[in-house]
């Protein structure tokens, strides 16, 4: 089974879990885990930052509410050299996009300049802000 992990879970925790689930004689075996890397603190100025930055591309009244990723992003290859990891396309999903890796899956080119945007203006915002 796939199992998305949580901050305050571990891999064991999870497997000790399945474990108690399971009847007696059957046994959980790991064939890859890795736990859960701590969240960005909402009360970092690398958050306020971002939340300028999104407000600046999409609108003052853009609401910026912090969630749970449950995929697993190349970001977790940053946690050791950086102390606050916020996971944020700048995509604007609508119904023309195709659910994430599944049949029909795609992208709508007039997708990628709003993101594009947002990514160059939070990098000019970053070289002078921190």
């Amino acid at each position: 089974m796939s199992v998305r992990i949580l901050q305050g879970d571990t891999v064991a925790s999870v497997k000790a879990y399945l474990e108690s689930l399971m009847p007696d004689g059957v046994k959980v075996k790991v064939t890859f885990g890795e736990d859960p890397h701590p969240e960005g603190s909402v009360d970092s100025a690398e958050f306020r930052l971002l939340e300028r930055v999104i407000r600046d591309v999409y609108g003052a009244d853009t609401a910026v509410v912090p969630m749970v990723m449950t995929g697993a992003t190349d970001s977790r290859n940053y946690a050791a050299v950086c102390d606050h990891i916020f996971r944020f396309s700048g995509r604007i999903m609508t119904k023309d996009w195709g659910e994430a890796h599944q049949i029909d899956e795609k992208v709508p080119a007039d997708a990628v300049e709003p993101a594009a945007a947002f990514f160059k203006a939070y990098l000019r915002a970053y070289r002078t802000a921190l």
